[in-house]
């Protein structure tokens, strides 16, 4: 192998990465765990609700079928099937090999 892989497929590529690419690795599987995240549709807003705008939440336009706009509330939810899952690394194991403070989401998400 030369040079940092393209991708990672195995939690076993992570741990040989982290031998001989420690910095690069960590970086690596800090920003797939950032990633782990999804939008999901809440509602449509009704005119009289203004919805939640936050880190985890946003309201945003959108064109009806009967082609109106409404305003729709999304939500940052973590996806299940993310990478970094798919590597087969836990959000804890993940935590302790990159060895920093990682944004944990709000309470009810994740």
């Amino acid at each position: 192998m030369r040079g940092f892989p393209k991708r990672l497929s195995t939690k076993e590529d992570v741990q040989a990465c982290l031998q001989l690419y420690p910095e690069e690795t960590k970086r690596h599987l800090a920003a797939l765990y950032q990633g782990r995240f999804t939008v999901k549709e809440l509602k449509v807003l009704s005119d009289e609700e203004t919805g939640l705008v936050d880190e985890y939440h946003e309201v945003v336009l959108r064109e009806a079928a009967n082609g109106t706009v409404e305003r729709v509330q999304l939500q940052k939810v973590e996806d299940p099937n993310a990478r970094i899952f798919q590597l087969g690394l836990t959000k804890t194991e993940v935590e302790s090999l990159v060895g920093q403070e990682l944004v944990s989401p709000p309470e009810g998400i994740g």
